[in-house]
C-alpha cells in the first residue's frame, strides 16, 4: 500500500527544486457590498473569482544547499510567470510577488524562504485595427492636389481671345452636363456660381480647377452613397472636345506629345510658339482629364463610405476603380502617377479589410416559380428581404409574385 509520503513529489519553481514545510492557498470571490441609506438590507455584487495566492514556507538542506539557494534566488528574480510545482500535486503558472530568505548562524547547513505567489493572468493579445476607409479617404484627398498641379501646368488662356471663348464654352458645357445629372439645390448653386465668375476663373487656372472640383463634389445624393457613386460614374465619359466653342471650328484632339511638351514648358518656364488650335486642344484635354480624375477621386471616397451587402459587391467596386486608376496612370505625369498608385493601394487594402467577413454571392435555381416573399422567408427566415432579392435579380424578376424557376438567381450564400 502506498503511503501518504510516497505520493508527495519534489517542489520546484522554474525547474529549481526545494523542500516545502507548509503551503497556504487563498482564494475566493470578488464581492462588492452595497449599502443604502435608510435601509437595513444590504446588497452584494459578484465581480468574479479572486486571483489565487500561494504562501509557501520552503527550505534547503543538505549538501550543496548554497548552490541551490543561489539558483533559486536567480529563478525568483527572473521576470515573467513561471511554473510552480508543490509536493501535493498542484502545478500552477504563477508570478512571484515577494520572497524572504533566512539563514541562521546557530543552525548551519540550511536556509528557509517565505514565498508569495499569485496565479498568472491569461495573456490577452490586443488587436490593432487600421482605419482603412479613413486612409483611403485621406489618400484620395491628397490625390486632388496632384491633379490640380497637372491642370495648372497644362491649361492656358493667355495666348489668344479664342482660347478664352473656347474655355468658356467648354465650362458652360460641363455645367450643362452636370445639370442634366442632378437638379439638387447645391448643384444648381454651384453651377450658377461658376458661370457668374467664369471670366475671373479663366485667368487663374488654380482657382478654376478648385471650382470644378467643388462643383463635382456636390454631385449626387450625399445620403445614398451608392447612388452618388453611380451618378458620378455617368460624368466619367465627359469630353471637352464635344462641348467646345463652335467659333473655333473643328480641332483635332491633343496628342500625347503635345501634352508632354506643354508639361515640359510649364516645368521649365519656357514659352513656345504654338498654334491656337493646338493650345485649344491641350486646354480641352486638360479640362477633360481634370473632370475624369475628379470623378475617380470622388468615387474612391464613396467606396470608403459605402456599406457593402456582399463581398462580391465590394470587389466589383474595387475592380472598377482600379481599372480607371490604372488607365489614367498609363498617361499621367510622375506626380499624378504616384498619387493614384497610392490611392490604388489604399482602395485594395480597404476592400480587403472590410470585405473579409462579408457574405459571398451564390446562385440558386428554383424548380418552379415562387413569390418573392416566400423565397425570402425560405432563404433568410425574413420575408421583408424580398426587395433585396428583387433588386439583385431585377433583370429576371418581372413581378414580385413570380420569381421564375429554372434560371440561376443571385442570393447571399448564408442562406
Amino acid at each position: 500500500m502506498t503511503s501518504y509520503f510516497d505520493s508527495l513529489r519534489a517542489a520546484s519553481f522554474r525547474g529549481v527544486m526545494f523542500d516545502v514545510s507548509t503551503r497556504t492557498l487563498k482564494g475566493g470571490r470578488r464581492i462588492v457590498q452595497h449599502s443604502y441609506p435608510q435601509r437595513d438590507a444590504v446588497g452584494s455584487e459578484d465581480m468574479g473569482r479572486e486571483a489565487r495566492t500561494f504562501t509557501v514556507k520552503a527550505f534547503l538542506v543538505g549538501a550543496g544547499w548554497m548552490l541551490r539557494r543561489d539558483a533559486l534566488i536567480k529563478a525568483f528574480e527572473q521576470g515573467g510567470p513561471g511554473d510552480y510545482i508543490d509536493p501535493w500535486g498542484r502545478k500552477q503558472r504563477v508570478v512571484l510577488t515577494s520572497y524572504s530568505l533566512e539563514e541562521n548562524m546557530g543552525q548551519g547547513g540550511h536556509c528557509t524562504f517565505d514565498l508569495s505567489f499569485v496565479e498568472a493572468a491569461e495573456q490577452h493579445r490586443h488587436t490593432v485595427l487600421t482605419d482603412t476607409a479613413g486612409v483611403s479617404t485621406s489618400t484620395a484627398t491628397t490625390a486632388s492636389t496632384a491633379i490640380l498641379s497637372d491642370f495648372y501646368a497644362l491649361f492656358d488662356t493667355s495666348k489668344a481671345n479664342a482660347l478664352v471663348q473656347d474655355a468658356q464654352a467648354t465650362l458652360f458645357g460641363l455645367c450643362d452636363t452636370i445639370n442634366g445629372l442632378s437638379a439638387a439645390s447645391g448643384v444648381i448653386a454651384g453651377i450658377n456660381s461658376l458661370k457668374a465668375s467664369v471670366y475671373g476663373l479663366l485667368v487663374a487656372p488654380a482657382d478654376l480647377a478648385s471650382a470644378v472640383l467643388d462643383l463635382i463634389g456636390t454631385l449626387g445624393n450625399s445620403v445614398d452613397i451608392a447612388d452618388r457613386y453611380r451618378t458620378l460614374g455617368r460624368l466619367a465619359g465627359f469630353q471637352a472636345q464635344s462641348v467646345g466653342s463652335a467659333s473655333v471650328g473643328w480641332v483635332a484632339p491633343a496628342t500625347s506629345s503635345q501634352i508632354a511638351a506643354a508639361r515640359q514648358n510649364a516645368a521649365t518656364g519656357t514659352t513656345t510658339n504654338t498654334s491656337v488650335s493646338e493650345a485649344v486642344a491641350v486646354n480641352r484635354a486638360a479640362l477633360t482629364t481634370l473632370v475624369q480624375d475628379t470623378v475617380l477621386i470622388e468615387q474612391a471616397k464613396c467606396s470608403a463610405a459605402m456599406t457593402f451587402e456582399s463581398y462580391d459587391d465590394a470587389v466589383a467596386i474595387r475592380d472598377a476603380l482600379i481599372s480607371g486608376l490604372e488607365t489614367r496612370m498609363s498617361t499621367a505625369d510622375d506626380e499624378v502617377y504616384r498619387a493614384f498608385d497610392s490611392l490604388r493601394t489604399a482602395i485594395v487594402a480597404d476592400i480587403a479589410a472590410r470585405g473579409l467577413y462579408l457574405e459571398r454571392l451564390t446562385t440558386l435555381t428554383l424548380p418552379t416559380s415562387l413569390p418573392a416573399l416566400a423565397l425570402a422567408w425560405r432563404l433568410y427566415g425574413d420575408a421583408t428581404r424580398d426587395e433585396e432579392l428583387i433588386a439583385r435579380n431585377s433583370r429576371l424578376i418581372c413581378h414580385p409574385g413570380f420569381v421564375p424557376g429554372g434560371v440561376p438567381l443571385k442570393v447571399l450564400n448564408h442562406a
